[in-house]
């Protein structure tokens, strides 16, 4: 056959083709537009998502750095650091003493830190909620934390308002008078203000001790050999440690779970096109034998589909795009501003990737997704055109149909899955697909969710803290939480626990095999105004100087602190007094220094006695630090405690609610601190409020993740949808045949609802074994905050009874929309 050059009048057919049958070409338009924008939206709503959780992560930090060095710093150490290739900013601090009280004897609790201007302008400023005023620049001035003030009752003050402080720095107490040149308000918990540089110059402390250095990085990805690269650069010594941020070591880690949650994305979009132009084209074999028919050529029929595919393609494309720019531009920028920060912080800037990335699958999924059909129909000849029918099964005499045991429904259900295996293969894993990224985003949502990332020790509801205890005059220690006190939180029926943490003061003498050893290394870590030498002096001469705390726990928090240890205490003798712990004050001592090694100590009471235990574990838990000394804190049983003091201190109380009760019980207790005439002296962690706080920095993260799972799952079911509709339409003739031989309208739907069944048993099937490895690995290359892994199961099941619930009912609708259309036609 002779092929015309035809190629203007293919055009204008494939244009009327278009416009005569738009009711069928709508649907695929609308399939397009809906892939594309799919991709396009979950790409963009993805990166805004995790630009969210940076900034979340940001906001818990208090200071945009990826990395800082520890244990003190030097000029020339920053320097070093920033001559580094892959360094953006680098900033320092300095501990510079610590805030008792504010005038009138008001107790406020605060430390007292300079930061370089590199640390302020590029590293914290940033990230404050509020900022009024400007950094201290003279001796006398600073810049002051608002929520700290308000707790204090001093919330009305303002920049250039004056204000005394009694503040310590190394072993003196002063009270100064300064000008306050700024406040601010963070997202996190430091109880920080900030003075000048003069300031810190006289306060005695050494950058060297208590410097630190904060470093943000070029890029996001800071490979492992980088890391190490900075730290060998920085000369480092004893002291000095380089910690990586959570999310800086899993950097990599991250990125590949989010390719992995795109190339789901990607996958479902994927299947959805290739279903729709698969079965579209198709159905149209007939067609094309018959243009073949009338002389049209394989190439020219070639031609033919492309520009009806490019002009569905390019009005698709384009529709998606503008759609997904829509949401994306539109929507974003609102979650942004509930999320309570400057929209410049996070912006939905345009992408030219993503745009790219979108047109291009969209386009390939378009060719790849027809070509098969296209394939055959212009492969074949016109008679066998014409007399195409649609089945890829085997054909009849290549096998033969062995009677099966079981129901006829099931049989016919499972004959009609096997009779086009690719067609459903392809909407099974579309449906796993789907239902595998909605359980690997509500499984990051539900571990990162507040109540998650606020823990407190032992996972308590609220700890209380008895501050009078921080001060260095032992004057002020004062028993604030009595035995009444906590009586009143034990009988509290909203109150299921309550786990105290007592204290006395201890003196430990000077001891060759033990204290030497202690205090080398405490010396080489913390100790800078003396040479060891004279410590030594003062410690065989004056050990009172060298006081800490012994403290004490109940059985149970012995079971938390084994659970933490390589090797658990044994706990017979720790309960009896004669083995204890060792808090290790961030000394690099293992247990290997002391194995077979003793503490001897004695209280700081009268007619004290000394005490030697055998030095069973270390722990690095901060919740035993805070109220010490420069000897170390000996850990044992409470009980052996109350034996030998008369009257220990009540250091800390951990609290644990009655599920459902936690907002009423935390009230009565908040109002029992309210209460006391030391209310100014408790403080508390509540994890109520820790956790508005977190949901506060989080903002609508749940809301941006939950939309991509939802986006993601309408994937499948969209193909499902269209393959059952497909499907229905083509076995119109099937379904009268059976009907005609009996076959009853309710058994028909009973075939259709095992069908579904069957989709929807294979879609979980594939979810619940490949879909939750998949998930297990992104979820631990994304885990930089060391959540435990757990399938929230009213999510999982609620999507699984969904998943079921419209793998039925679909082709239940379309089978009864098909019989009363053919009820309306017999009727006329």
């Amino acid at each position: 056959m002779l092929a015309n050059n035809n190629r203007t009048i293919i055009s204008h057919m494939a244009v009327r083709v278009l416009k005569r049958n738009k009711r069928r070409y709508g649907f695929l338009v609308t399939a397009v537009v809906l892939a594309t924008f799919m991709v396009f939206s979950t790409l963009t709503v993805g990166e805004t998502y995790f630009k969210m959780e940076y900034i979340q992560n940001l906001r818990s930090r208090g200071a945009d750095y990826d990395a800082m060095v520890v244990g003190g710093i030097g000029e020339e150490q920053k320097r070093l650091c920033q001559e580094q290739l892959g360094v953006a900013n680098a900033g320092m601090t300095a501990y510079s003493g610590s805030i008792a009280s504010a005038g009138n004897n008001i107790p406020l609790r605060a430390g007292l830190v300079w930061g370089d201007e590199d640390y302020w302008e590029q590293l914290k400023k940033p990230v404050l909620k509020k900022l009024e005023g400007r950094y201290p620049q003279k001796e006398n001035e600073i810049m002051v934390n608002a929520e700290i003030m308000e707790k204090a009752g001093l919330g009305d003050i303002k920049t250039g308002d004056t204000l005394t402080l009694t503040y310590e720095k190394l072993e003196e107490r002063v009270t100064k008078e300064f000008q306050v040149s700024g406040v601010f308000s963070e997202y996190g918990n430091e109880k920080i203000f900030y003075v000048s540089k003069s300031f810190y110059e006289q306060s005695g402390y050494k950058l060297g001790y208590d410097g630190m250095l904060y470093i943000k990085f070029t890029h996001p990805i800071v490979p492992k050999g980088m890391q190490e690269e900075l730290g060998e650069s920085l000369h480092l010594n004893k002291r000095q440690a380089v910690i990586m941020t959570a999310e800086t070591e899993k950097t990599v880690g991250i990125l590949v779970g989010l390719a992995s949650l795109v190339l789901f994305t990607c996958l479902s979009a994927w299947l959805l096109i290739y279903n729709i132009l698969y079965l579209s084209v198709s159905g149209n074999i007939r067609y094309y034998g018959l243009m073949q028919t009338l002389g049209m050529t394989e190439g020219q029929i070639r031609l033919f589909w492309k520009k009806q595919m490019f002009r569905l393609g390019s009005v698709g494309i384009t529709g998606g795009i503008l759609l997904g720019a829509g949401v994306s531009f539109l929507l974003i920028p609102g979650i942004v501003k509930g999320l309570g920060i400057q929209e410049k912080n996070v912006e939905v800037s345009f992408q030219p990737a993503v745009l790219a990335l979108s047109v291009l699958l969209a386009g390939i999924t378009l060719y790849s997704g027809s070509r098969k059909a296209v394939k055959v129909a212009a492969s074949a000849a016109p008679v066998d055109a014409l007399g195409y029918y649609n089945y890829t099964g085997k054909k009849q005499g290549e096998g033969r149909h062995k009677s099966k045991s079981g129901r006829l429904l099931w049989r016919l259900a499972w004959r009609q899955m096997c009779q086009d295996k690719k067609k459903a293969a392809v909407v099974t894993l579309s449906l796993a697909a789907g239902l595998s990224v909605f359980l690997c985003m509500t499984v990051l949502i539900e571990s990162h969710g507040a109540r998650t990332i606020m823990p407190n020790y032992m996972d308590a509801d609220m700890v209380i803290r008895n501050d009078t205890l921080y001060a260095e005059d032992e004057g002020r220690w004062t028993q604030i939480m009595d035995s009444g006190f906590i009586s009143d939180l034990e009988s509290d029926e909203g109150i299921a626990g309550v786990d105290v943490l007592l204290g006395a003061k201890m003196i430990v003498p000077w001891e060759p095999e033990f204290s030497d050893i202690w205090m080398r290394e405490y010396y080489d870590m913390w100790i800078y105004a003396k040479t060891y030498e004279e410590i030594v002096g003062d410690y065989k001469q004056n050990p009172e100087q060298f006081y800490s705390f012994v403290k004490g726990i109940d059985e149970e928090e012995l079971d938390y602190i084994n659970s933490t240890l390589d090797t658990p205490v044994e706990k017979e003798p720790f309960l009896e007094g004669k083995s204890c712990i060792l808090y290790r004050s961030g000394l690099s001592l293992g247990m290997d220094t002391f194995q077979g090694k003793r503490v001897t100590y004695y209280l700081d009471e009268e007619n004290a006695f000394p005490y030697q235990m055998d030095i069973a574990g270390l722990t690095d838990d901060s919740y035993y630090g805070g109220v010490q000394g420069k000897a170390p804190v000996v850990i044992v049983s409470s009980s052996f405690l109350k034996q030998i003091s008369d009257n220990p201190y009540i250091l800390k109380v951990n609290i644990h609610y009655q599920e459902g009760q936690e907002a009423e019980a935390e009230k009565k207790i908040k109002g029992l601190i309210e209460e006391s005439p030391y209310v100014d002296e408790i403080s508390y962690d509540s994890k109520i409020e820790g956790i508005e706080k977190a949901e506060e920095a989080q903002g609508n993260i749940r809301i941006v993740g939950i939309g991509i799972t939802v986006i993601l799952v309408c994937i499948g079911l969209m193909n499902y949808v269209n393959t059952v509709l497909a499907n229905i339409q083509n076995r119109q003739a099937s379904f009268r045949i059976m009907e005609s031989v009996g076959m009853t309208g309710r058994q028909l739907k009973g075939m259709l609802i095992l069908e579904g069944i069957m989709f929807a048993a294979g879609a979980l099937l594939i979810t619940a074994t490949a879909g939750v490895t998949v998930t297990y690995f992104t979820y631990q290359s994304m885990n930089y905050m060391d959540n435990t892994f757990r399938i929230p199961l009213l999510p999982a099941a609620g999507a699984a009874a969904v998943s079921l619930a419209l793998c039925v009912a679909v082709p239940l609708v379309f089978e009864s929309l098909r019989k009363r259309v053919e009820d309306k036609r017999q009727y006329r």
